[in-house]
């Protein structure tokens, strides 16, 4: 594990991203290939994956059946966004 940690101070060090907080990483595959084959990566290093959330999942169980697009994570209700971002809190 500790090599796989050194790997990604390499890379993070070789660019822009820093160290510390969220980092964003485009993907050429859908949400569920990525997370499959992060998921996958994780465990060849002996590591241990602990909860997968699935957020369209809950969106629907709680109603908000507008909110299950993955690449965009919002879906627009009628063409304003609004509409389905109120019922959870958010802001468009």
């Amino acid at each position: 594990m500790l090599q796989f940690a050194q790997q990604i101070q390499k890379a993070l060090s070789k660019s822009n991203i820093p160290a510390k907080g969220l980092i964003s990483v485009q993907s050429d595959y859908g949400v569920k290939e990525t997370v499959n084959r992060l998921v996958v990566a994780i465990a060849s290093k002996e590591m241990t994956v602990f909860l997968r959330m699935d957020h369209a999942e809950n969106a629907i169980k709680a109603g908000l059946h507008g909110l299950t697009d993955q690449r965009k994570g919002i879906k627009k209700n009628n063409g304003n966004r609004n509409d389905r971002l109120s019922k959870c809190g958010g802001k468009g």
